[in-house]
């Protein structure tokens, strides 16, 4: 399953660019991108979906019903 380009945008956006990932201790919210030069950018982290298209997939246990899940 992609990630619309357009998803992808407001994420980065919306994320200000910071990991959204939580665990016990709370947020990451590292940084997910450096600057190595004037004109070159480095990504550090990558984009997931929250749930799994499949539920045996990675995040697959939902509550969600599967026509909402995408």
């Amino acid at each position: 399953m992609t990630i619309p380009i357009a998803d992808q945008r407001k994420l980065c956006i919306r994320s200000g660019g910071r990991c959204a990932y939580k665990d016990d201790k709370g947020r990451c919210s590292r940084v997910l991108s450096l600057d190595v030069s004037e004109d070159q950018l480095v990504v550090l982290g990558e984009m997931a979906h929250i749930v799994a298209e499949r539920r045996n997939g990675p995040r697959g246990n939902s509550p969600l019903p599967m026509d909402q899940i995408r």
